[in-house]
């Protein structure tokens, strides 16, 4: 019977680490198995670069966002219509009885062609184009705005992925030192420098260890996936994100941040667009309060009339003077006021949240380009640590906790490393969104 047990005891730990070995090598050969184009043509290794061209070229949202501005060019050449010369035809048959001059009968047929146009419409047509052409730019900047915010989010995706992998890298070495110590306990344990009971803790740590790389593993999927909705490309193989770290780039200055973003936010020149738009709006009302002068001419020619020739040409001229109207256009004119007064405290608002935007971006960047060097040194010294344990404990001059906590401390001064790295390429985006500039602009 304790036969049994002991078997039970000692060998189901066994069985349960050669399973989640298995289950862990499936997931990692998916996950980075050699890159190759998958079924619908689309490459597993990617850049940045490639991801963003992709999701520019596909992303529905912003599909939709070029139908908009197609949208407000045809709106704008609508508003020209009211001084449009418009060219109709028509037919026209009468047949009938009459009894002047005695009974009888007639039939009456005509074809003509009719020529009209309006030539002068107080200023109204002009209103409506400068309107349409405020709404062919404000569409234009919601475009813009779409195209940043997709860009943004690609690139802090990109990102996640970027981590997630290094994350599986990471502990896939974790395992191994965590084999590895578990081996140096072993061996003191058949010279009989230690004791049986020591290797359990770092038994438990290796199947820590092993759980952690199939939990990163997963997130490589999970992130993939939502990297290729976001591209628009259709479900497949695990993305592989490819790129280099690069140089720690200068800090722009706060001030030259901030003035650059209050020239380029699309969102502030929305609101200044809604502004112009309005005034717009006002300008159209004020019109009643004046003359308005409208000129128009029109012609028709008879065409194959069985009765007589017809034809006929004329112009039309009038002035109209709004005498009273019981306050409607006053009315009117209060309500446009206080609507620009409305958007103008709304662009006040979103500069403000603009400048507080770029200030915690810069400080965020900040923060994180002073966090690498130290984050470096940290893994170093982390290093030096865990050579130095695995050394003591050769010699029997350390323990098994000692082992464990060595390793944790190196396993964690690489993940703050990769968190730091990570931490300043999402800030660097970041700040560069909050200016209105691209992720890989300069």
């Amino acid at each position: 019977m304790e036969g049994s047990m002991a078997m039970y005891r000692y060998g189901s730990p066994g069985r349960r680490r050669f399973a989640a070995c298995f289950a862990l090598l499936a997931i990692l050969l998916l996950t980075f198995c050699p890159a190759r184009a998958d079924e619908a043509g689309f490459p597993r290794q990617v850049t940045l670069k490639d991801c963003l061209k992709a999701a520019l070229a596909n992303y529905s949202s912003l599909r939709i966002a070029r139908e908009q501005v197609k949208v407000a060019e045809y709106d704008k050449e609508a508003a020209f219509s009211p001084l449009l010369p418009r060219v109709t035809a028509g037919t026209s048959y009468t047949t009938g009885n009459t009894v002047v001059n005695g009974p009888g009968t007639f039939d009456t047929r005509k074809t003509t062609v009719s020529y009209t146009q309006t030539y002068m419409d107080g200023g109204l047509t002009r209103l409506a184009v400068e309107k349409a052409d405020i709404g062919i730019k404000s569409s234009k900047e919601g475009y813009t705005l779409t195209r940043q915010d997709l860009e943004f989010n690609v690139t802090s995706t990109f990102f996640t992925l970027l981590q997630s992998q290094a994350q599986v890298r990471f502990t896939i070495e974790d395992v191994d030192r965590a084999r590895h110590q578990l081996d140096l306990v072993r061996a003191r344990i058949r010279a009989g420098d230690a004791a049986e009971v020591d290797r359990y803790p770092l038994e438990v740590e290796l199947s820590k260890t092993e759980l952690n790389a199939i939990t990163a593993a997963n997130l490589v999927l999970r992130t993939s996936n939502s990297l290729r909705n976001l591209m628009g490309v259709p479900p497949g193989p695990p993305l592989e994100a490819s790129t280099d770290f690069g140089e720690v780039r200068d800090v722009p200055s706060l001030a030259d941040a901030q003035k650059e973003a209050l020239k380029r936010r699309a969102e502030i020149m929305q609101l200044e667009d809604a502004v112009a738009s309005l005034g717009k709006d006002k300008a159209r009302v004020d019109l009643g309060n004046r003359p308005i002068f409208n000129l128009s001419g029109a012609a028709g020619q008879g065409i194959g009339s069985w009765t007589s020739p017809w034809n006929q040409w004329s112009v039309n001229a009038n002035v109209s003077v709004l005498i009273f109207d019981s306050g409607l256009t006053t009315n009117q004119l209060r309500r446009s006021d206080s609507q620009i007064r409305i958007a103008l405290e709304q662009l006040a608002q979103k500069r403000t949240d603009i400048l507080l935007e770029v200030e915690q971006s810069h400080i965020a960047l900040d923060t994180a380009t002073k966090s690498l060097p130290a984050s470096r040194t940290l893994l170093v010294s982390a290093q030096k640590n865990l050579e130095v344990q695995e050394a003591k404990y050769k010699a029997g001059l350390a323990t098994t906790l000692d082992l464990i906590q060595a390793r944790t401390d190196y396993a964690n001064a690489e993940f703050a490393l990769l968190q730091a790295q990570i931490n300043y390429l999402n800030a660097r985006a970041a700040l560069q969104k909050s200016m209105g500039k691209a992720p890989l602009e300069d």
